[in-house]
């Protein structure tokens, strides 16, 4: 028998709901898993969670990169971080209306798979194109871009994870969180003072011994 308030308690009462939102279906009943429960509190951490963290790193300058985005020359970088951007800004762009029908007719898992798969985009862009390598302008676009996959996804989970994203926009210092701004480019408002250690969204644990 599952105890679902020591779930809740341990791992997380967001990551619990994302859980069962991404695992579940309608038509039939959950398989419920800890080990399943345990890896998506791990994909928060280390791909979500820590893609914000990355970017709000010492070395970068969140706001400088954000308020200088509508200048860009993105001809400064290599053709494949460009295709990179690109891609992932397409993909940005059209997260909440391939999401929203799929909400309206309870298809969770589906709607969430679209979340992750921004995500593994934009951990793709950092890891591909290694901006702490990088100064000045190309390094503030990769920042940006990256920021800008992270900042819509945050705003999208909201529904399966409200508190958790609450944490996850103030990391990044975004006030502005209704869907109208689920876009790219849709907000150069934030970033203010987020270049700092620390003050983790949500911290590693270790799965519960049982």
């Amino acid at each position: 028998v599952v105890d679902p308030i020591l779930m809740a308690e341990y791992y997380d009462c967001d990551v619990l709901r994302l859980f069962l939102c991404e695992n579940s279906v309608l038509s039939s009943d959950n398989n419920f898993s800890e080990k399943k429960l345990f890896s998506t509190r791990s994909l928060l951490t280390d791909k979500f969670g820590n893609l914000i963290i990355r970017c709000c790193a010492k070395k970068f300058n969140a706001e400088r990169a954000i308020l200088s985005s509508q200048k860009f020359d993105y001809s400064k970088l290599d053709q494949s971080t460009q295709n990179l951007i690109s891609e992932l800004k397409n993909n940005v762009n059209k997260l909440y209306s391939e999401m929203d029908p799929k909400m309206s007719d309870f298809k969770t898992a589906s709607a969430i798979q679209d979340i992750w798969n921004v995500i593994g985009q934009a951990n793709h862009l950092v890891e591909t194109s290694a901006p702490w390598a990088k100064e000045g302008e190309e390094q503030d676009i990769i920042i940006y871009s990256a920021l800008e996959a992270a900042r819509v996804c945050s705003i999208l989970i909201q529904p399966f994870m409200p508190t958790l994203s609450k944490k996850f926009l103030d990391r990044m210092g975004v006030e502005k969180t209704g869907v109208e701004y689920a876009k790219f480019g849709a907000d150069l408002s934030y970033g203010k003072g987020i270049n700092r250690s620390g003050d983790v969204p949500l911290l590693r644990i270790k799965m519960r011994e049982i």
